[in-house]
C-alpha cells in the first residue's frame, strides 16, 4: 500500500480508538446503534459496543491490504495499485464518519440518521465506481461475474458501465435526501436494479464474445 494513503489510513484507526476510549464514559448504559427508515432509533446496546466500529475499521483495512498479496492474478492487480489504495483511504474515511454521527448522537445531538449517513455513501460508492473504471481483471476486486472473469475485454466493459452505475449511484443518494420517507427503498430498489442490469450486461457481452 502506498506510503501516504498508508500513514493516513493508520492515523484514522488510532484515532477511531483514541475517541471510543474518550467518550466511552460520556455515553448511557446503553447506545444507540440502530437506525429505522425514516431515523428513528430501532436498536441499543450495551456502552461498550462503541469499540465495535474502530474493531471492525482495522479488521477491513487490514483485510483490504491483505487480499492482494494471496489473489492469483494479483500482477493484473498491481496495475490499479493506486486506486485501490485511494478506495482504502476513504473506506476507513466512510467508517470514522459513521463512528463519529454515532458518537454525535448518543452524546444528545439528536437528527435524522437516516440523512445524516447519506453524504457518506455518495462518497463511498462514488469512490467505488472511480476504482471498478480501473481495475484488471482478477479474482477478489471489481465486478466479477463468471463472464466477466472468462475474458479481459468482457472484464473491462463489465468494470466500464458498473463504474458508471456506481458512480451516478453515489450521486443519487444525495438525492434521495429530499424524499426522507422513501429514502431506504429507493436506495435498495436503485441499488438491485442496478446490479441486476451489470450482470446481465456482463452476460450478454459474454454471449456477443461467444458469436464472433
Amino acid at each position: 500500500m502506498r506510503k501516504s494513503a498508508y500513514l493516513i489510513s493508520l492515523s484514522i484507526v488510532i484515532l477511531s480508538f483514541a475517541l471510543a476510549f474518550y467518550f466511552y464514559p460520556q455515553m448511557p448504559p446503553s447506545i444507540a446503534t440502530h437506525w429505522g427508515i425514516e431515523g428513528e432509533v430501532n436498536g441499543e446496546s450495551k456502552s461498550w459496543i462503541l469499540f465495535i466500529i474502530p474493531a471492525l475499521t482495522t479488521f477491513f483495512f487490514l483485510l483490504l491490504i491483505f487480499i492482494p498479496k494471496i489473489d492469483p492474478l494479483k500482477e493484473n492487480i498491481k496495475k490499479f495499485k493506486d486506486s485501490y489504495d485511494d478506495f482504502i483511504l476513504v473506506f476507513n474515511l466512510f467508517m470514522f464518519y459513521v463512528f463519529s454521527l454515532t458518537i454525535v448522537w448518543n452524546l444528545g445531538y439528536y437528527f435524522n440518521m437516516t440523512l445524516g449517513i447519506l453524504p457518506g455513501f455518495f462518497v463511498l460508492f462514488y469512490s467505488l465506481g472511480s476504482l471498478i473504471t480501473k481495475t484488471k481483471r482478477n479474482y477478489t476486486i471489481g465486478v466479477r461475474t463468471p463472464w466477466a472473469l472468462e475474458s479481459d475485454k468482457i472484464w473491462e466493459r463489465t468494470s466500464k458501465i458498473s463504474g458508471k452505475f456506481f458512480k451516478i449511484f453515489g450521486l443519487s443518494c444525495l438525492i434521495f435526501m429530499l424524499f426522507p420517507k422513501y429514502t431506504f427503498l429507493l436506495f435498495f430498489v436503485f441499488l438491485i436494479i442496478g446490479i441486476i442490469y451489470i450482470f446481465l450486461y456482463s452476460y450478454l457481452e459474454y454471449k456477443k464474445e461467444i458469436k464472433k
